[in-house]
């Protein structure tokens, strides 16, 4: 049973009193500091210091790097990811004893490999501050998957955070639902953009849940899972509908001819599957028909025709056209570095270097921008050397899927396994039409899930030898 080394070792009352004792004595730091430094600066100190106290609890930080992928962008670096760089922390506070059979981990090795050929990448780029400080977001990735598999070794524990990852996606979604229907067009939410994809996923966790969920309270998954999906249908986003899809599809297939190992009736995802399309038809039907909401306009953007003119305003509302540029400016800079490329998270701030394109089209639709495709971001940042080291990382994290999926199912891991399954052929597939998978809050929750995926294989590994 993992416990705390201040719950370990101190009395309960010395930590109310040592927690109250820090707080007073940052108030007290504040109050100097703010005659000689910004406010920025004191706000940021103030949380690191809040962060380092926070740690002495393992499952308190873990709990803050999950809701802080909920949180806006605020900084250069997310919030999720300054949190979970904590997590490492975490764990030599409350763990005294090192074993390395207990953070023995079959991916991380072939993670560093990838990640060490992106710091090596960067040979070829003029590294900035905004470069080094995207480069945080491997460090997190790296970190989270190390320390996971560490912290969290129990079903009910996975649950809970997939029960916490539904119900942020759920209030988000309400408020997505509010918008769109009120001020019509597309709708984000506090989000944003980064609303969709978790939207996607959390409308596949309820579907799990509600699927296996008792009689009493599916009706609770029901209604999370029809209002997930009424907001990712207001994102108005082809993509993100399109890996909730297929994950879907994945999920129901696995069901459909595995339904004795995965302890349900092939009556119960027959008709799941009918109610689902018929529940998304209705709904889709009735959003496109109303004049506030035109998702059908989003529907047919790329098939509209474009006539191009000097004048960037001619692509119009074409977002595959728009993309083009990008992708014609990329596949040049894969051109120019194509070994080693340009360097990690570097094509942003160096595109225009590589530009082709009219000026006025680059300026519009290039010029700080990544180049919205994972797969082809990571080809022309860390050239063909990096690509091959992250599809074998994604090859093992797929080899260890398979040996999951291949194991003893029983009505406690029921849940999480599917979840994991559905969320790594969600991520794998978005990353064919997102970028967002490695930055931010999605590379968090990437290798939480990754992470949760070790944990899974360690237990498995551990039946195995009983």
């Amino acid at each position: 049973m993992n416990k705390d080394i201040l719950s370990g070792l101190l009395p309960d009352r010395f930590n109310i009193s040592f927690s109250i004792l820090i707080v007073l004595l940052l108030l007290g730091i504040n109050l100097i500091a703010i005659q000689f430094l910004s406010f920025n600066i004191i706000y940021v100190l103030t949380a690191l210091a809040v962060l380092f106290l926070f740690s002495f609890n393992i499952k308190l930080i873990l709990l803050l790097t999950v809701l802080n992928i909920f949180v806006p962008y605020i900084l250069q670096i997310h919030s999720s990811v300054i949190v979970s760089l904590f997590l490492l922390l975490s764990v030599l506070l409350n763990y005294s004893e090192f074993e390395t059979k207990k953070y023995k981990n079959p991916i991380i090795l072939s993670l560093i490999i990838f990640v060490f050929a992106a710091v090596v990448s960067l040979v070829n780029s003029h590294i900035d501050l905004y470069v080094l400080l995207d480069f945080f977001n491997l460090i997190a990735f790296v970190l989270i998957v190390f320390t996971i598999p560490k912290i969290v070794s129990e079903e009910k524990e996975m649950q809970k955070l997939f029960l916490i990852f539904v119900l942020a996606v759920f209030f988000h979604s309400i408020i997505v639902i509010f918008n769109g229907l009120t001020f019509g067009g597309r709708t984000f939410g506090l989000l944003g953009v980064f609303f969709i994809d978790l939207a996607g996923l959390a409308f596949l966790y309820s579907i799990i849940f509600l699927l296996y969920a008792k009689r009493k309270i599916k009706y609770l998954y029901a209604i999370l899972s029809l209002t997930i999906l009424i907001g990712l249908i207001l994102t108005q986003t082809r993509n993100a509908w399109l890996s909730t899809v297929v994950g879907l599809a994945f999920l129901l297939v696995v069901l459909l001819f595995n339904s004795k190992k995965f302890l349900i009736n092939k009556r119960i995802i027959i008709f799941s599957s009918i109610i689902l399309f018929l529940t998304a038809t209705v709904f889709v039907s009735y959003i496109t028909s109303s004049a506030d909401i035109d998702v059908s306009r989003r529907l047919d953007t790329k098939t509209n025709d474009v006539k191009l003119s000097e004048n960037p305003a001619s692509v119009g509302e074409n977002s595959f056209v728009s993309r083009l540029f990008i992708w014609h400016t990329a596949v040049n800079a894969f051109m120019k570095e194509p070994v080693l490329g340009i360097g990690m998270y570097s094509f942003k701030k160096t595109s225009n270097k590589y530009y082709t394109i009219p000026k006025p089209f680059f300026k519009q639709y290039v010029e700080n921008k990544t180049p919205h495709v994972a797969y082809l971001e990571i080809l022309v940042e860390t050239g063909i050397v990096g690509f091959i080291l992250f599809l074998f990382f994604l090859f093992s994290v797929h080899r260890n899927l398979f040996q999951m999926m291949k194991s003893r199912i029983d009505e406690k891991n029921v849940i999480t396994t599917l979840v994991i399954f559905v969320s790594i052929i969600y991520i794998t597939f978005s990353m064919l039409m997102t970028e967002a998978w490695v930055y931010g809050q999605y590379l968090v929750w990437f290798g939480i899930i990754i992470g949760l995926l070790v944990s899974k294989i360690k237990q498995v590994e551990h039946n195995q030898t009983l």
